[in-house]
């Protein structure tokens, strides 16, 4: 998957189980809340950062709020933005 200039691996076994025991205990201690839990398909705006990133998962209290950026519906209201981190993402330099 491309994301910005590096190409971030996907769908290992450990990173998809993770993923998902996330997103499902999070659905399960906001849903009584209101709460949302979005999955890796939805993109979410980072203003240091635009137009929009993927995260492993993301989630809010409360309604969602979206901005269209080039015909894409784009959340901007994150509570929580998980990024799961594996050996080749675990070292990447940011600086």
């Amino acid at each position: 998957m491309e994301w910005g200039r590096f190409c971030l691996s996907r769908g290992r076994e450990n990173h998809a189980q993770i993923e998902g025991d996330l997103i499902f205990v999070l659905h399960l201690a906001l849903r009584e809340r209101g709460g949302r839990v979005f999955s890796a398909n939805m993109r979410i705006k980072v203003p240091s950062l635009p137009p929009y990133r993927y995260a492993d998962l993301s989630a809010l209290c409360g309604a969602p709020s979206f901005e269209t950026i080039g015909g894409v519906d784009v959340l901007i209201n994150p509570t929580l933005i998980v990024e799961v981190l594996s050996d080749s993402t675990e070292a990447y330099d940011r600086g």
